[in-house]
Formats: structure tokens, C-alpha cells, sequence
């Protein structure tokens, strides 16, 4: 039986299969069933992802093998792929993240399989904004940017999410729904994301409507010290135009 079960079980959808989706075959009983897929994860041909959900594996391998992190994400946690992740799969980031996040209503927790780390952020009433893209739930674009700039370091940061929105070229329409998205946040993260975008040096249609909210003076990195102090958007840059545009003074987008 476990034989079979391993056999059939090869034409899952990137090696990933759920208990129901084999009882629905109607080999044998269900406790036979449990008793042959638990014999599968003793011998490691299954791997267990959460309850219910499992990673077939090659035979012999020591190793957890993951076929494609991201799909493996979406089974393992209910939510949308993105931050850095979501960068990656919209072919704005060139480094292969081995972090893979996937967005959620109100639930956070990171898991290791693998050589991949799966972590799951919870955003609360800014849980939303996603697409299917190809086999993926992920946020749209003007989503992506906003929760990258709502949380920067689970995006590489300011520079590498500049780097990202150079490379977009997103239309009008995506950027006032850029700007819809940040109507909840107040003035200090209209003020820091105005000074961001308006290094770019490029047309960008919002940046008049962010600075209606420029009110005292914030630090662009909240947890560092002094810098200078940007008069139009009062923001004070404790990061610095150089460590921000780095990508571009190394040969550009």
C-alpha cells in the first residue's frame, strides 16, 4: 500500500499532496491509510508541511528537498506571497531569496525546511491587495511596494525596494493605488516614502499629493542616530543618498 500510494503520489503539483486528495482515491480504509502514510514520513519519501499536507521526497536523499519554495509557502501558510519575495517573483530582484514571506490576516510565525526559511506576517486590516499570478497568490504591485516600504526589512531595505521601483515603471493608475493603501498610516510614512521616491529622480504623479502631509521632522530610520536634514520633506536621512542609491552609482537598475 505504501508502495502505491508513493507511486500515485508523483503527479502531485510541485510534489505537494494532502491527506484528502489520497483518501480520495479510496485505496483502502482510513486507518490503514494513516497507517501507511505515517510509515511513509517514518521512512522519509513524505515529509510533513502541517497537518495534513505533505512533501514527497526523492528516495535516499538526506536532505528536505523542496521543488518550488514558493507554492510550498502558500501550502504551509493561508495568505498571499510578499515583501522581498513578491519583488523577486515580479522579476525586480535579482538575488534568490531564501527567505520566503508570505503575508497574512493575523498570523505570524517563521519555520526552517530545508535551506529555506518560511515566514508568515501577519498585517492585520492591511491584509489585501493580491492577485493570481501564475501558480501564485501575491500581491499586486502597488501592494508589494506599500508593505515593502511599511516594513523595509523584510524588503533588503530602502535601497534594494528604490532599486525595485525604478525598474517597475508602474502606471498612474497603480500608483494612486499605491497612495490609497497608505491613506491608514500617518504623516511620518507619507514624509519618508516622499523623500525616497523623489530620489529616483523620475516623474511620479503622487509625489505632490505625499507632500501634503509634511508636517515636523522625522528620522528616515527610526532605530539609528542623526543625519542630515532634507528641508522639503523634513525628513532626516540617517541612511544617507549615497548607501540609498548605491545600486545605481554601481552601474544602475
Amino acid at each position: 500500500m505504501e508502495q502505491k500510494i508513493y507511486l500515485l503520489s508523483q503527479g502531485a503539483k510541485h510534489k505537494i499532496i494532502t491527506f484528502d486528495i489520497i483518501e480520495s482515491w479510496n485505496l483502502c480504509s482510513e486507518n490503514v491509510l494513516k497507517v501507511a502514510i505515517h510509515n511513509l514520513l517514518k521512512k522519509g519519501l513524505f515529509f510533513s508541511l502541517k497537518k495534513g499536507v505533505y512533501v514527497i521526497q526523492p528516495p535516499f536523499t538526506k536532505e528536505i528537498v523542496i521543488e518550488d519554495p514558493f507554492y510550498t509557502a502558500q501550502s504551509l501558510f493561508n495568505g498571499y506571497i510578499g515583501f522581498s519575495s513578491a519583488l523577486y517573483i515580479y522579476k525586480l530582484m535579482d538575488e534568490i531569496p531564501f527567505t520566503i514571506f508570505i503575508s497574512t490576516r493575523n498570523h505570524s510565525l517563521s519555520k526552517k525546511i530545508g535551506e529555506y526559511e518560511y515566514k508568515a506576517v501577519s498585517l492585520g486590516d492591511r491584509f489585501s491587495g493580491y492577485v493570481q499570478k501564475d501558480n501564485y497568490l501575491v500581491s499586486n504591485l502597488p501592494k508589494t511596494f506599500f508593505d515593502c516600504f511599511y516594513i523595509p526589512e523584510y524588503s533588503g531595505g530602502y535601497s534594494n525596494i528604490l532599486r525595485a521601483v525604478y525598474r517597475a515603471k508602474m502606471t498612474d493608475k497603480e500608483w494612486y493605488e499605491f497612495l490609497y493603501y497608505c491613506k491608514q498610516e500617518g504623516s511620518a510614512f507619507y514624509q519618508r516614502v516622499g523623500y525616497l521616491l523623489s530620489l529616483l529622480k523620475k516623474p511620479i504623479p503622487i509625489l505632490k499629493e505625499l507632500k501634503k502631509h509634511t508636517k515636523t521632522a522625522v528620522k528616515l530610520d527610526p532605530k539609528t542616530g542623526n543625519g542630515t536634514l532634507n528641508k522639503e520633506w523634513k525628513v532626516i536621512d540617517n541612511i544617507g543618498k549615497k548607501q540609498l542609491m548605491s545600486w545605481w552609482y554601481h552601474g544602475g537598475a
